[in-house]
C-alpha cells in the first residue's frame, strides 16, 4: 500500500513538471514574439 501511494506521489511530480516545463516553453515562445513585435 505505502508502495501504490510512493507511485501515485511520483507520477503527480512527474505530471506537474511536465506541466511546468510546456508552461514554460510557451511562456519563451509569447516573450520571444513580444519582444521581436516591439523591436520592429
Amino acid at each position: 500500500m505505502v508502495q501504490f501511494i510512493e507511485s501515485i506521489e511520483c507520477l503527480n511530480v512527474k505530471k506537474i513538471l511536465v506541466a511546468a516545463r510546456l508552461l514554460l516553453e510557451n511562456v519563451n515562445k509569447f516573450l520571444i514574439k513580444n519582444i521581436t513585435f516591439i523591436f520592429l
